[in-house]
């Protein structure tokens, strides 16, 4: 009886965490529609002029990005350019307004970094690499 309980307390466990995670992707892939489309407004996240959430942010984009061995120096580059960081904020923003964690738009804005590094030449993220050392 102990084992049928607890492989049903496992499958619950199993079911809510992917359908989470199914939720949080829906909502990243569609930010990023609208971002892409050019309808996602023009304001920023509500934490955008939070010096302490920026500060977060920075920290939480800066362990993603180097979790996926993307220099430093490419983030800072994105972040520096409002061409690149001003789609990573509408992101934010609109995952925020479908409900999304701060964590989990700091997550989509690193995907955005993470896809923008791998639209790079090897010979473009070579240049980073040795740059950063």
């Amino acid at each position: 009886m102990e084992v049928l309980l607890l492989i049903f307390g496992g499958f619950i466990v199993w079911k809510v965490i992917t359908t989470k995670a199914r939720l949080h992707r829906s909502k990243k892939a569609q930010a990023q529609r609208e971002v892409e489309l050019g309808v996602a407004g023009k304001s920023p996240p509500s934490w955008a002029n939070n010096e302490k959430k920026i500060d977060e942010m920075l920290a939480m984009l800066e362990v993603h990005i180097t979790s996926k061995d993307i220099p430093k120096l490419f983030l800072e580059g994105m972040l520096s350019t409002e061409e690149n960081f001003y789609p990573m904020l509408l992101k934010a923003r609109l995952m925020e307004q479908k409900g999304s964690s701060f964590e989990e738009q700091v997550l989509g804005m690193s995907d955005m970094v993470s896809e923008k590094w791998q639209s790079l030449t090897q010979e473009q993220k070579t240049r980073f690499l040795e740059a950063n050392k």
